[in-house]
């Protein structure tokens, strides 16, 4: 009988686990969160086109590079806004957008000839993207990113019919105020992509149920004015053309 060949364990995750970090080792195995999408319109290196795009979940001290990245760069385009310097570095939004760019170049990742997310940068750098990147473009990789922790997170968010049925009340009795821009926007938009999809659904089959209750209505309107030309024609009596027109 042939022994049991045990896997190896690399040597970062064994002290991990001689050292009762069993948890840290686990998470340590399962390696980086990422995903490949098919994309377009998007360029990378010496311009050639990017069909395919990696992108991998960031890590915390990933995101604290990508803040500090963001407000050192503010703070260097502050100093060529003059005399309204303190106002650039107050820019909040200009700041987010800096951010955003530094998290997009963190979490983009090339694919390989296999179709398999690597662990080169998809683009050039920071600079480049700030050169190159409309505006829809950034909001897309965004989405995107937002659909990898959709799919990929530790916790799956869904919505279901009850959700869909709160949701929708809830904004209905608030449609008068501003309310339903602050109840939404904490979700992400797969959340509110999938909220009016399902909504849509519920609204397209509340019309067809409201169309064929008017069919039975004409049907039977119909049928009752036969009937009654009918009775009336049993009974010798003649039904004015204005009763047999008249809706009932």
């Amino acid at each position: 009988m042939k022994p049991t060949t045990q896997p190896t364990i690399p040597p970062d995750q064994k002290r991990l686990l001689d050292d009762g970090y069993h948890l840290a080792a686990a998470l340590a195995a399962r390696g980086r969160t990422t995903h490949v999408f098919d994309v377009a319109d998007f360029f990378g290196i010496a311009g050639r086109p990017i069909h395919q795009l990696a992108m991998q979940i960031l890590r915390i001290g990933e995101e604290t590079e990508a803040t500090d990245a963001a407000l050192k760069t503010r703070a260097e385009q502050a100093k060529r806004a003059g005399a309204g310097e303190e106002q650039a570095r107050a820019d909040a939004e200009a700041l987010e957008k800096e951010r955003t760019l530094e998290a997009i170049f963190r979490a983009c990742r090339r694919v390989d000839e296999k179709g398999q997310a690597t662990a080169w940068a998809a683009f050039p750098g920071v600079a480049w993207l700030r050169d190159n990147l409309t505006t829809d473009q950034t909001v897309t990789l965004l989405n995107l990113y937002d659909e990898l922790k959709r799919r990929r997170g530790p916790v799956k968010m869904e919505i279901d019919d009850e959700h869909v049925e709160a949701i929708a009340g809830h904004l209905a009795d608030h449609a008068g105020d501003d309310i339903p821009e602050a109840y939404l926007a904490p979700y992400p938009r797969w959340f509110l992509t999938h909220l009016i999809v399902l909504v849509a659904i519920k609204l397209a089959a509340a019309r067809r149920s409201v169309e064929v209750l008017l069919q039975e209505r004409e049907a039977w309107a119909v049928e009752r004015t036969a009937l009654e030309t009918s009775l009336a024609a049993a009974r010798g009596e003649r039904v004015p053309e204005s009763d047999q027109d008249e809706e009932p």
